[in-house]
């Protein structure tokens, strides 16, 4: 992503009002100013925060609010943005040495597991504006219970993982969940069916496994339990991760999801498996209130 430098938006934001006739509705404003920045791309303009909120549309509206606390834009009337006689005064003095300047970077994602503290990192949140340093957070924090969530579960007992298992599909809104732990048929752990009516059998291999990765042949056990058992599906659950050939092979059948020690985690945190949310109050202005008062 090559969004520009947060205070590099100020100007082209001021010169689109200005041209505009002093004044202009946000989505227009927005959409003025990425002409001035060539290298966004079509993805760059679609990406989204976690939260859905559009990340360029927000890095605009983050300049604006600059823009507004400097008093160089009026931020009275909700939608419409409005140049102020300071703004106008900046941008005659600074408007002919503007050039456009990059902050190559991915402002809501992490490329490793665990907190980045390097000086660049450090460097780098410094450009973003107060929701996207909070999503930055959450992901690291994400990250590090994730690594601690795999941790707990390579200690629990083999059969105590299978029922854990268990209450994930259940949570995830499988139905007719049932653990088997059978021997001599494949290693099938359980099963369940896509639905609470019990339509569409589907068995689950639980692997609880550290440091070695699944491989291919697993796989086709699992395929072959699974035609014994005359289920139509089956899902791969290990800790650990599956080599190439077993994810290949697992594609090809069609019949075989395989789901490895990191996404486990993150489906365990998607659907509330092991985990507790603190509450985070952002506050946000009611503009509906302050019309009341004639504002």
């Amino acid at each position: 992503m090559a969004l520009p430098i947060q205070t590099n938006v100020e100007l082209p934001l001021l010169k689109v009002i200005s041209d505009g006739g002093g004044e202009l509705y946000m989505l227009k404003a927005v959409e003025l100013v990425t002409a001035y920045f060539k290298e966004i791309t079509t993805e760059d303009l679609a990406a989204t925060m976690d939260s859905g909120i559009n990340k360029w549309r927000n890095w605009v509206q983050w300049a604006r609010q600059k823009l507004i606390a400097k008093e160089e834009l009026d931020g009275s009337t909700r939608g419409i943005w409005k140049i102020k006689d300071k703004g106008k005064a900046r941008l005659d003095a600074e408007w002919a040495s503007w050039t456009p300047r990059y902050s190559r970077m991915e402002v809501s994602s992490s490329s490793s597991l665990g907190p980045d503290t390097s000086q660049s990192h450090q460097m780098k949140t410094t450009e973003l504006n107060p929701l996207e340093k909070i999503e930055i957070s959450r992901k690291e924090i994400v990250e590090t219970i994730s690594e601690e969530i795999l941790a707990i579960l390579l200690k629990l007992e083999p059969n105590l993982f299978e029922n854990l298992i268990g209450v994930l599909l259940l949570n995830m809104g499988y139905g007719s969940i049932k653990i088997t732990g059978r021997s001599g048929d494949g290693g099938i752990d359980g099963e369940c069916s896509i639905d609470q009516l019990g339509l569409y059998k589907i068995h689950f291999q639980a692997k609880r496994w550290l440091n070695s990765s699944v491989p291919s042949k697993e796989i086709r056990d699992l395929l072959g339990a699974i035609q014994t058992q005359r289920g139509e599906y089956g899902i791969f659950i290990t800790t650990s991760t599956f080599s190439k050939d077993a994810l290949e092979t697992a594609k090809k059948s069609g019949k075989i999801k395989a789901i490895d020690g990191k996404q486990l985690v993150a489906l365990m945190i998607k659907y509330g498996l092991g985990i507790k949310s603190i509450p985070l109050s952002i506050p946000k202005i009611d503009y509906d209130f302050f019309e009341g008062f004639g504002v």
